[in-house]
């Protein structure tokens, strides 16, 4: 296989999951806690009050210190494990990681369910953070399952402010990629 064919695979799996989050997205509007769930305030958190959860890119350093007030498409990592990720470090939360697990998340239903219910509840917590400072801040798209957090656009000149909101880990800039056909290949996921 050639480095080009291994790049446009690498290019067609990251679409194939955003696509797959753009159909399961949740509006802002449909993040209303409910009244049974564990405690947000449970949330195990690493040195410095902000957890890191492996493989997560810390924020984009372009979008850092700006000072334009130009509307920005970010995505925002909140501090909590996205479902495909949470190991069952909360008391009272079964893990939901299909590798801890062994099972499919449709395998796992009452733990998925309960953890994505603490989810929205925590999500829900940080919104209104955002909101209250940040009042411009418009939320598009929530991505608990894979990501663990939302998109969202918001002036340039509050980024920062942004990440010094309690339970907001990391910002990178949302944008969509499309994959592109080296010169010269045919075949494989090309020819499909």
């Amino acid at each position: 296989m050639c480095a080009h064919a291994g790049v446009a695979t690498g290019f067609l799996a990251v679409t194939t999951v955003l696509t797959a989050l753009l159909a399961s997205a949740v509006t802002a509007a449909n993040l209303a806690p409910t009244p049974t769930q564990p405690k947000p305030d449970n949330t195990i958190m690493m040195q410095g009050g902000k957890a890191r959860p492996a493989g997560i890119v810390p924020s984009d350093p372009a979008l850092l210190g700006r000072t334009d007030s130009t509307l920005v498409p970010i995505l925002v990592k909140l501090d909590y494990a996205a479902v495909t990720d949470y190991d069952g470090d909360i008391p009272g939360l079964a893990a939901t990681n299909p590798q801890r697990t062994g099972k499919k998340l449709n395998q796992n239903k009452a733990a998925v369910d309960a953890y994505t219910r603490y989810v929205i509840a925590y999500e829900s917590k940080v919104l209104d953070r955002i909101n209250t400072k940040i009042s411009s801040a418009t939320v598009r798209q929530s991505f608990r399952t894979i990501y663990g957090g939302v998109a969202m656009t918001l002036p340039a000149n509050r980024i920062d402010e942004l990440l010094s909101i309690e339970g907001v880990v990391a910002v990178q800039r949302d944008s969509l990629e499309q994959p592109q056909r080296p010169a010269g290949t045919s075949g494989g996921v090309y020819s499909r």
